[in-house]
This record gives structure tokens, sequence and C-alpha cells, in this order.
């Protein structure tokens, strides 16, 4: 399949769904300043490979699109938000993020962190209306919204978060490094496609399967991160090279060659879970592909 045509028109629609959203709540003229910062954050770029995974979902299943559409949003919300925090002088103190400075070096630390928040809050937001939108029952969606509490919170990217600042000295073991990254990386990209399927009511095998599938790829996608952060160049990741000088990543562990075997190997997971959908699975499987292959 052409796999570019696809992601290039799914990031056309994310992106469309992310103005829409941003444009139907004006803010007051005195917080307008947080406003433009989230736009700036949020309307930088990027992959969009997490909303558009959610996207896939519904091609998979065969069900409408708008159906999770505001979920996709919402995904790319709390990611872009998580980034912005990663970026902070007192997290990795990060100069450039998708080919733009920081947003604490475009606007300041304090408006940084507030529109840090203020993309969570959307991103809240829109997984509430989404699963209303869904017609699920009113513990369903309560359960979706909870479970997107936890996939940012403690069990998951803010306890991912603190281990990576805390414990990931030089001679940390692999347990916590695939703690930090299971929860900094791996969790977003489990909650997408688990969410995806409930809404759009798939069966209890083929959401295991997607959730098998995303665990997989998540970690996948951390570990070429490491190769990328260790072998790339500044102006193809549009991100700073060597951010991770002084901590523990799959390279230190595994060296690079190995650490490109393991991502071999969990993107040869990824796609054993995918059994179960046979050929229709096409899109999830050439996305494989491409985290094996990325370069930024």
């Amino acid at each position: 399949m052409d796999l570019d045509a696809y992601l290039a028109q799914r990031r056309a629609r994310v992106e469309e769904a992310i103005r829409e959203c941003l444009e139907a709540s004006p803010p007051a003229p005195l917080a307008e300043p947080v406003a433009r910062a989230m736009r700036f954050a949020v309307e930088a770029g990027g992959k969009r490979l997490r909303p558009t995974l959610v996207l896939a979902v519904a091609d998979l299943l065969k069900k409408k699109e708008a159906k999770v559409r505001g979920l996709a949003t919402a995904v790319e919300f709390l990611h872009t938000s998580s980034l912005v925090l990663d970026d902070l002088p007192s997290m990795d103190d990060g100069t450039v993020r998708r080919g733009r400075p920081t947003l604490h070096r475009a606007f300041d630390e304090a408006t940084a962190i507030l529109a840090a928040i203020g993309l969570l809050s959307l991103g809240f937001r829109e997984v509430a209306r989404a699963a209303e939108e869904a017609g699920l029952p009113g513990e369903e969606a309560r359960d979706i919204v909870a479970e997107a509490a936890d996939t940012v919170g403690l069990p998951g990217m803010v306890g991912g978060q603190h281990a990576d600042l805390r414990a990931m000295k030089p001679g940390a073991d692999l347990r916590t490094v695939e703690f930090v990254h299971s929860r900094k990386t791996g969790a977003l990209f489990v909650f997408s496609l688990r969410s995806a399927a409930r809404l759009l009511r798939a069966r209890s095998s083929e959401t295991a399967a997607l959730e098998g599938y995303a665990k997989n790829l998540g970690l996948a996608f951390q570990v070429t991160d490491d190769l990328l952060d260790r072998e790339g160049n500044r102006e193809t990741l549009g991100k700073d090279t060597n951010a991770d000088r002084g901590k523990t990543t799959f390279v230190d562990l595994c060296g690079v060659e190995e650490a490109r075997r393991l991502a071999g190997e969990l993107l040869e997971s990824a796609r054993a879970a995918l059994a179960p959908f046979g050929e229709r699975a096409e899109v999830f499987l050439a996305i494989a592909d491409f985290v094996g292959r990325r370069k930024s």
C-alpha cells in the first residue's frame, strides 16, 4: 500500500479536527497568550502517529471514522502536552521540538506549563465528548475517561517521567528502563488503540489483538528513538540529539546492533498480534515497518 499517502491524508484530517476544536472555544482576551502557546505547540506538526492509529482502527473494523475523530484529537492534545512538559528546564531542558523552539523558549516557562495543562484539559474534555457521541453507557464512558487519567497520571506518563528523572542514571537496569518507557511512551499507544476499539464496539478478541500490537509497537518506537538520539541529526529529527546523555537507554544497555535487533523483535511481535485480522491489518503492518525504518 502507499503508506505515505495514507499517513498524509490522515494527518490532514487530524490537523483539521485540531483546528476546529481550538477555534470552538475562543479564549478571553487576557488568556489569549496561553491560547497562542497551545496553538504553537499543537500545530507544530509532527507525525501524528498516535491519532492516525486511532483513525486506522475505524478503517480496520469498517466503522465510521467520525466515531473516533474526537478521540484522535484528544490523543494528540495529551501527547503534545507531555512533550511540552518533557522539554521544560526542570525536566530535559530541550531547545528544539518538531523543528521549532521548545515552548518555554518561544514564550516563557510559566506560559509553557499553563499551555500544557490547557492541552491536558482539552484532551480529557474530548475523550469524554467522544465517549458520549459514541453512545457509550455512563459506566463505560466513565471508564474511558478514567483510563485516560491513568494513562497521563501516576500509573502512566507522570510515573514514567518521574522515574526517568530519578532512576535512569548510568547503571540503571533493563527493568527500570522498561518501566520508564512502557509508561512514558507505551501507555499512550495502548490507550489510543484500546479506547478506539471500545468506542467502535470491537469484539474482546479484536481489542486484545490491538492492545498487543500497541504494547509492542510503543516499546519498539522508543528503542528506535534511542537509536535516533544516538545516531540521528538535529535537522532531520526536528529536536535535540544526545538529549539522553547522562541517562541509561536501550542503546546503553544493549549496544547499537543489539538495540536494532530488539526493535525488530518487538515489531515482529506487534505484527504477530494482528493475526486475527488477516489481510485487513495491512495499514497496521505497514506502520510497524515505518517505525522500524523511521529517521525522525
